[in-house]
């Protein structure tokens, strides 16, 4: 570490930036950690406080089965070990519901502070917060450098504006196609048959698997557009059609 003190008093001295030098030491820092300070992998520990010796000797028995359930053929096997699966997630539920009741209603014997202090430790172990940026993904790579995300996110906000303010409807019309790219043939498909609620003007309404989707502008429309009366949906004229949309208001 000393020789790493000196490299980093030299290059600060030669104009380097500090983010240089910081990825330097940190570095040199974590190599010192690794080489030179014991460390072992340990097993977590078990962090279900519900989890009885019986369940525990049940999750064996089961774990068991599995693997003669794969080695056999044996349909007693299988059903012996779907009966046993079945016994621990039932007695799974069954104690940690029970757990859950002695948190929130606790005996009058025990004490009370105590029953306080674990009912907020299942509180804040449940909670469940996220912070920080997620990586951010720019030409095929997942970027986590916060530097680089503020970069990949910078060119996405100046991509979502334009550099001019005003066009004519030619220059406006040219930009939302080139842009979307949204064709009537695509979108607007007449019905394979007419039911006796729609006009013969009526289209099909798009497939959508969830509310971004269903309440977008096309599936939208077309639902208000093939509620329409067949006398509205037929007006000559846009004039008319407007004067006939605002009578049904």
């Amino acid at each position: 570490m000393n020789e790493t003190y000196q490299r980093v008093k030299e290059l600060a001295a030669n104009g380097n930036s500090v983010e240089e030098l910081w990825l330097l030491f940190k570095s040199k820092l974590n190599q010192s950690v690794n080489n030179h300070i014991p460390h072992k992998t340990a097993k977590q520990k078990d962090s279900l406080p519900w989890l009885t010796p019986n369940i525990r000797k049940l999750i064996h028995r089961r774990d068991r089965l599995y693997k003669k359930k794969q080695k056999s053929a044996d349909p007693k096997i299988t059903s012996k070990f779907k009966e046993t699966n079945q016994m621990v997630q039932r007695e799974l539920r069954r104690a940690y519901w029970k757990y859950i009741e002695n948190i929130v209603t606790p005996k009058e014997e025990n004490n009370q502070y105590s029953s306080m202090k674990q009912f907020w430790t299942y509180i804040k172990h449940k909670r469940t917060e996220s912070s920080g940026v997620a990586p951010k993904r720019s030409e095929g790579l997942l970027h986590s450098h916060p530097v680089e995300q503020a970069n990949i996110l910078n060119k996405q906000f100046q991509s979502a504006f334009s550099t001019k303010d005003t066009y004519n409807q030619h220059e406006f019309s040219f930009r939302l196609n080139e842009k979307v790219a949204v064709t009537k043939e695509d979108r607007l498909i007449p019905p394979t048959r007419l039911s006796r609620n729609m006009h013969d003007r009526s289209f099909q309404i798009p497939a959508a698997s969830n509310d971004y989707r269903n309440f977008s502008f096309f599936p939208r429309t077309i639902k208000d557009w093939n509620s329409l009366p067949p006398g509205v949906v037929s007006a000559p004229s846009v004039e008319a059609f407007k004067a006939s949309v605002t009578k049904l208001n």
